[in-house]
């Protein structure tokens, strides 16, 4: 997995299922990530037939995320 804000650095190799895909939300240890993007890579094993090799996911940081979405606004009832 592969982090995408607030700098790309790599998050490691998990065995997860293959049908995770964008949106996803993932829990590694005490964090929890959002699927940004997902690819997938193939490798053709004869007879018309495909198998996926390999999946590259792009997540965000959950709280990351809210903190980007966030915005303050001052109560104005003075």
């Amino acid at each position: 997995m592969l982090i995408v804000w607030p700098t790309a650095r790599v998050l490691g190799s998990f065995q997860l299922d293959k049908n995770t895909n964008c949106g996803d939300t993932l829990l590694v240890g005490e964090r929890e990530f959002e699927v940004v993007t997902a690819r997938s890579q193939f490798k053709y094993a004869g007879g018309k037939r495909f198998v996926m090799t390999r999946k590259i996911l792009e997540v965000k940081e959950i709280t990351s995320r809210l903190q980007q979405c966030y915005q303050y606004t001052p109560d104005q009832t003075t």
